[in-house]
């Protein structure tokens, strides 16, 4: 098991762009990136969504999740100058930020004609599909 804790929620961006009831079929495209900051061991989870309908964007949200990895974790995920985050933690990681901007969206929403449109279930094991790996510097593992 791998040891963390959410450091900061960061709404990167957020806007409604439409002001009436939509009239076709409501969707939401989302997307889903990863980063890591090797000076304090951490992961962040960038996600985005678009809530759509007839391809015309009427909310947008993109949010930042940052995690730190409890350094012993850290050091254990490094070899030859590769950090390997596997994807079952990354899904994990995933899931809690995809939970965090569900009440972020309903938030920022609440009391206009788009709080009703809450994002839905995501599987995201469906979507990380294998493990992800990144250079990280030789004084980011501790001695």
């Amino acid at each position: 098991m791998i040891g963390f804790r959410m450091l900061n929620i960061q709404v990167e961006q957020f806007a409604i762009l439409g002001n009436d009831m939509p009239s076709g079929e409501i969707g939401f495209n989302t997307s889903l990136s990863f980063g890591v900051n090797p000076s304090i061991a951490g992961v962040r989870v960038t996600t985005r969504y678009e809530l759509v309908s007839n391809e015309e964007r009427l909310v947008i949200l993109e949010l930042s999740c940052s995690f730190e990895i409890f350094r012993e974790n850290w050091d254990a995920l490094i070899a030859d100058g590769k950090l390997t985050l596997p994807k079952e933690f990354l899904a994990h990681l995933a899931m809690h930020s995809v939970g965090t901007a569900r009440g972020v969206l309903f938030s920022k929403t609440e009391g206009t004609i788009f709080s009703q449109y809450i994002l839905p279930p995501i599987n995201i094991a469906e979507r990380i599909t294998e493990d992800i790996t990144f250079d990280v510097p030789i004084d980011a593992v501790s001695e």
